[in-house]
């Protein structure tokens, strides 16, 4: 007998009200490859870079990636793609921004310094079950 199949959904505003920002919580793995995240966020974001491609999408608020490719700012409705090794530094422009980020299972962040990045209070959770699925 094969497993049920069922289409997973997921609220994204019940998902973040138990998690503080700069958190990025799985919300759905697509192919067993790749990872959906939501995060609110906070203040300026530590220069750092990582061993994939990152996609951003902006889902409310507005944010400014400042990186060694050029500054770019985003609002709601807009997104992203920063490219492996690209060093940046994300700024939320406004309170309660969220956003929605997609990249590879098992890619890591890597800090230009670590330091700042520890002192960030961010949280990684690539490794943990997908939550809130309904």
């Amino acid at each position: 007998m094969k497993p049920e199949r069922k289409i997973a959904t997921f609220n994204v505003q019940r998902i973040l009200e138990g998690h503080p920002p700069r958190t990025n919580v799985n919300v759905a793995a697509v192919d067993g490859e790749y990872t959906i995240r939501i995060a609110r966020v906070t203040g300026t974001f530590p220069a750092h870079h990582h061993d994939g491609d990152e996609a951003w999408y902006i889902q409310s608020g507005g944010l400014r990636i400042d990186s060694d490719l050029g500054t770019v700012e985003l609002h709601a409705g807009e997104g992203a793609l920063v490219p492996a090794g690209a060093i940046h530094s994300p700024t939320c422009l406004q309170e309660g921004t969220t956003v929605v980020v997609f990249h590879r299972k098992g890619f890591a962040t890597i800090p230009v310094d670590a330091a700042a990045l520890d002192a960030s209070g961010y949280r990684e959770f690539d490794g943990v079950p997908i939550e809130g699925a309904l």
